[in-house]
């Protein structure tokens, strides 16, 4: 502290004096310094001293005296000597040194300004857009026979897969829930991998790459929105093969047309039991629907489905990748 005042009520004058302590670090010093303006003071200061404190306090280095012959008046200051214009070309000196000193701090800032624009423009180049990681899939539904003609492959869908709902049955907009979802949560922040998003009659689906995206994001969502939205992952089911136009006699049971298509097809991978049939209302024209067994087809993204021959006609079944529904159009059974 008293360092402190010390310099502040210093004004400047050289000093050759090599064997004096600083009365502000109390170092020697060695080479020229600022002495007290009273011919009776031997208080020296260093010149850098003197200099870091002009930078806040308006001294002029011919003028300055120490902290004690302030105090005590001792000496006679020349600066009660020095007109008004010299008092103001030192003012106007300090100003022009601050100006400068805070025009260094702006070229300082502007060249850290633009290193920054810099590094932002290489990361933009390398990140997907936000709006990419919740777009909604444009795929648009293919035909049956589009689907039949790929390739089976032995890919899997993907089973991680969050549906969003809104809490508020009444009155919700799918769009909502995505604007909400994609200014709040921010997937590369949680590294959280999307796939696509999926607009639904009753909320949102987002497919993840993996299990472990798919809780971050389950968590975060229902923390963040557990009032107006809820997260849960769908529960599977197995997929079915429907047949239509398929005649069949109204006193025939559903376990015999179960055995029918298992005698008629050499399958080891579901028995007949595992084959639940669904007819329609008119016996002569019903619709069989046949849920497969859930070991074998459970969500299996185009995973071949034996030849079934219903009774006399025999077709090849793919499981479409879109929504794992196989339709087919057989010719009736003649009689």
């Amino acid at each position: 502290m008293d360092r402190f005042n010390v310099m502040a009520g210093d004004t400047d004058l050289l000093s050759d004096r090599s064997d004096k302590l600083c009365a502000i670090c109390s170092s020697s010093i060695r080479k020229s310094g600022v002495k007290c303006a009273n011919d009776k003071c031997d208080v020296v200061i260093h010149t850098k001293c003197f200099e870091a404190v002009a930078k806040v306090f308006l001294a002029d280095r011919w003028e300055w005296q120490c902290k004690s012959c302030l105090l005590n008046n001792d000496g006679h200051s020349k600066s009660d000597n020095l007109p008004d214009l010299k008092q103001k070309v030192i003012f106007l000196e300090y100003i022009k040194r601050e100006n400068k000193n805070l025009n260094d701090l702006i070229e300082e800032l502007k060249l850290n300004n633009n290193l920054l624009k810099d590094k932002i423009n290489s990361f933009e180049k390398h990140a997907a857009p936000m709006s990419n990681f919740f777009a909604p899939s444009t795929n648009s539904s293919a035909f049956y026979s589009d689907v039949a003609k790929k390739p089976v492959t032995n890919s899997q869908l993907p089973s991680s897969s969050l549906i969003i709902k809104s809490t508020n049955k009444g009155n919700f907009k799918t769009d909502n829930i995505l604007e909400d979802i994609q200014k709040h949560i921010n997937p590369v922040n949680l590294n959280v991998c999307i796939n696509n998003t999926k607009k639904t009659k009753n909320g949102l689906v987002i497919n993840c790459n993996n299990e472990s995206s798919l809780e971050k994001l389950k968590v975060l969502i229902n923390k963040e929105f557990g009032s107006k939205y809820a997260a849960s992952v769908p529960t599977k089911f197995n997929p079915r093969l429907i047949i239509k136009n398929v005649d069949v006699d109204e006193k025939v049971s559903h376990e015999e047309i179960a055995d029918n298509i298992f005698s008629l097809n050499e399958v080891d991978t579901f028995t007949a039991s595992d084959l639940k049939i669904l007819l329609a209302k008119s016996p002569q024209i019903c619709l069989p629907n046949c849920t497969l067994a859930p070991q074998q087809y459970a969500f299996s993204a185009t995973s071949e489905i034996p030849l079934l021959k219903i009774p006399t006609t025999t077709i090849t079944s793919t499981v479409p990748k879109a929504n794992c529904w196989a339709w087919f159009q057989p010719l009736p059974v003649k009689s």
